[in-house]
């Protein structure tokens, strides 16, 4: 077998094949999340349950409605995600890490004795481009989607769809000529409206002109630092547009984001969490709120 390919079973030959990622990535910055079982995709919550998708405007509105001052240090919609996700609430965005040891913790959580729960760390290699500061306009508007109703995002999605087709057949060669009158195309409806009415909630000089490209993308984002999970974990989020691709098996093309799957063999997911407990990985400190503490202590104390 070929050692790309060999579960890691230990945090030596995990970071081995990290340090191949390493080598190979031309990328630079890499985000690594980590779960228990390698079948279980990487999608973000919100779309798990048709009926959270359907509602997903409600939920977040609802949140802040009912927990507004929880809120009150939050700049922009994905800051409002960030913390709402926090909390429990289903969101389209996906927790990662910038430290591969927090996600191999992950990845060998869950029973080591069931058949078929070999755990996986998903290394994301995004290329510069994909690569957003909590400020990023691109990220206000991907943000701002968790604001428009099921069927308005729907039909962004089809008019979507529609222009691309109708200028890649007025301009199948020339790319500069093909964006421009696909952003013109596209900005020329009343939902694209709508959705530019909450990204100038937050920014209001924001242009009334959205690149759709921008829609349908996953982008990777580091978070300001506002609570002491995220700082903790090394956090932060890949944000995701109108489509649920899941990185590992995309339906648009991504050549300038690379994925990298490293299993972990259920029988070494015990050993592994006591290699990284020696090095100060654990749920004290990956879960530093006082009721994690709490639970903590009361486990050691049970004998």
């Amino acid at each position: 077998m070929p050692s790309e390919y060999r579960p890691a079973t230990s945090v030596e030959t995990f970071l081995r094949r990290i340090n191949q990622v390493l080598q190979s990535n031309k990328k630079g910055q890499l985000y690594y999340r980590g779960h228990e079982w390698k079948s279980f995709d990487a999608v973000p919550s919100v779309s798990r349950l048709e009926a959270h998708e359907y509602n997903e405007d409600s939920m977040i509105k609802q949140l802040l409605t009912d927990h507004p001052f929880e809120f009150e240090q939050d700049r922009t919609t994905f800051e409002k995600l960030v913390r709402a996700q926090h909390y429990g609430l289903p969101t389209r965005l996906l927790d990662v890490t910038k430290n591969p040891l927090i996600a191999l913790y992950f990845a060998c959580q869950g029973p080591s004795e069931e058949k078929d729960k070999d755990g996986e760390v998903i290394v994301f290699a995004p290329g510069a481009e994909r690569i957003k500061f909590f400020d990023s306009d691109t990220l206000s508007c991907i943000a701002n989607l968790s604001m428009l109703t099921f069927n308005q995002k729907e039909y962004l999605k089809k008019h979507f769809e529609d222009c691309r087709d109708l200028v890649k057949s007025v301009y199948p060669e020339d790319r500069g000529k093909y964006i421009q009158a696909l952003v013109e195309n596209f900005n020329a409806v009343e939902d694209v409206e709508r959705l530019v009415h909450y990204v100038r909630m937050e920014k209001p000089g924001f242009r009334a002109r959205i690149n759709p490209i921008d829609l349908v993308n996953i982008v990777a984002v580091s978070p300001r630092k506002l609570h002491k999970r995220l700082i903790a974990q090394n956090g932060a989020f890949l944000a995701f547009g109108l489509y649920w691709e899941n990185p590992e098996k995309p339906f648009f093309p991504m050549d300038d984001f690379e994925i990298t799957e490293i299993y972990i063999k259920r029988q070494s997911k015990k050993k592994i969490l006591k290699e990284l407990n020696s090095l100060g990985i654990n749920t004290e400190t990956l879960f530093p709120e006082i009721d994690k503490s709490a639970k903590v202590i009361s486990d050691i104390y049970k004998g």
